[in-house]
């Protein structure tokens, strides 16, 4: 378990772009945000995960929520062979289920990560048009 003083704390802020295809939705309430916590690191081919998760809480008398990455241990791999393949610079994410919130551009996301440890994020936008489901 990590202390609290182990943590430093990131400030994500999210800016509108514009957009240049017009079938995406250019209303933020369409977009969320999705956040990952790993380190950048010099591997071979495996996949490799770093176990741990990240919780939200409600910062007490302010209402805000901010992220904080926790259990964060072992990073596992797959064990295959990489016969003349060198080490490669990779981000290593945690493991598990994708982290994604809805984008809210009036409020900062606030990430509490370890100390060494990278926080990304990508932003994902939805299509303007809804298709029709297909019975079968």
């Amino acid at each position: 378990m990590l202390a609290s003083t182990d943590f430093f704390g990131f400030f994500v802020f999210l800016s509108i772009v514009s957009q240049l295809n017009p079938s995406i939705s250019n209303n933020p309430s369409d977009w969320r945000v999705q956040l990952l916590v790993g380190k950048e690191l010099e591997l071979d081919c495996n996949l490799h995960r770093f176990t741990g998760r990240l919780r939200s809480e409600v910062l007490p008398g302010f209402g805000y929520t901010v992220y904080r990455a926790e259990q964060l241990g072992a990073m596992l791999s797959t064990k295959k062979a990489c016969p003349s393949q060198g080490l490669s610079k990779q981000f290593v994410p945690l493991g598990g289920n994708p982290f994604v919130l809805p984008f809210n551009a009036s409020v900062p996301i606030v990430i509490y990560a370890p100390d060494g440890f990278q926080v990304r994020y990508r932003l994902w936008k939805a299509e303007i048009n809804s298709q029709p489901a297909q019975i079968r």
